[in-house]
């Protein structure tokens, strides 16, 4: 009764109510259901079909099996979906998709400790899955394992929900990305394998020359090639590539910009700066002050 709030000097007018309640058998019970149903419906009920109409046992546990099963089923799907997409690399398709995420789905709790943890643990999960299927869709092994360990490595430092949440984001369009460079065009082998070399050697000096050498074909005839078979130069290819790289340094890390221009091997802070403002538009040090998701210890 205290869940009620009844005050204690009215309790007993509460028992004696129920005390003069009337009891009804079972039998009596249908026939006043039958006749109220006859008032309000005009209509004759049956009494031997309600009867035999068996009643549904435990009725909120069913409800909520079926919620969890329903919930359940959606997030699957929705993973599934998803994972497809980073496979094809399908860039639209993800956006489209993320955009109507669940807000539902049952997605578990890894650890009983702590949220952040439990958060934590959930997008490495998430992580591992999107590697896989970054390498089902072509992305280099060795890509794709650094990928997921820089990641990885980024999430541990973070202390906030959103943060935690905006690397799983990132992962997952970052795989994406890689994927659908390595699918959609029929490249040639020896641009394919350009291609691959330079995503898997981009922290390391590299030239036409060296490319040519490796895929023993003329400088001249791989520089056309390249041309035609990607759009741009293999310089400018290189470049942009680099500067998509620096980004994610700057966005995801605490590496300064001399490090970060250092790593990706140009010739000095001023020349990193000018490429990375021609294909971003603003400077380093303006970018990471919008980019950056939070304060790396």
């Amino acid at each position: 009764m205290n869940d009620f709030y009844i005050p204690f000097n009215k309790k007993g007018e509460l028992i004696d109510y129920f005390h003069s309640v009337r009891v009804m058998n079972k039998e009596r019970l249908k026939h006043l259901g039958s006749l109220l149903y006859y008032f309000v419906n005009n209509q004759k009920l049956d009494i031997e079909n309600v009867e035999a109409t068996r009643s549904i046992e435990n009725p909120d546990m069913l409800i909520s099996k079926t919620k969890q099963e329903l919930s359940f089923h959606y997030s699957y799907l929705y993973e599934k979906r998803l994972l497809q997409l980073i496979k094809d690399g399908n860039i639209e398709g993800l956006q489209q998709t993320t955009s109507v995420q669940p807000q539902n789905g049952r997605f578990g709790t890894l650890s009983m400790k702590s949220m952040i943890r439990s958060e934590k643990n959930l997008v490495i999960a998430a992580v591992t899955l999107a590697t896989r299927a970054a390498l089902e869709g072509g992305v280099p092994s060795e890509e794709a394992y650094t990928v997921s360990d820089m990641y990885i490595q980024m999430l541990e430092e973070l202390h906030e929900i959103n943060d935690i949440l905006h690397i799983r984001n990132d992962a997952i369009f970052d795989f994406t990305e890689r994927v659908a460079k390595y699918k959609g065009r029929n490249y040639s082998k020896p641009i394919l394998f350009s291609l691959k070399y330079i995503q898997k050697h981009l922290y390391e000096d590299i030239s036409l020359a060296q490319l040519s050498q490796l895929i023993k074909m003329n400088p001249s005839y791989v520089s056309q090639l390249f041309k035609k078979e990607v759009g741009v130069t293999l310089n400018e290819y290189i470049l942009r590539t680099k500067i998509e790289e620096a980004q994610k340094l700057l966005s995801l890390t605490n590496y300064s910009i001399t490090d970060i221009y250092a790593m990706l091997n140009f010739y000095d802070q001023s020349h990193f700066s000018k490429v990375f403002k021609k294909y971003s538009g603003v400077t380093p040090k303006q970018y990471r002050d919008e980019h950056l998701i939070a304060e790396i210890d």
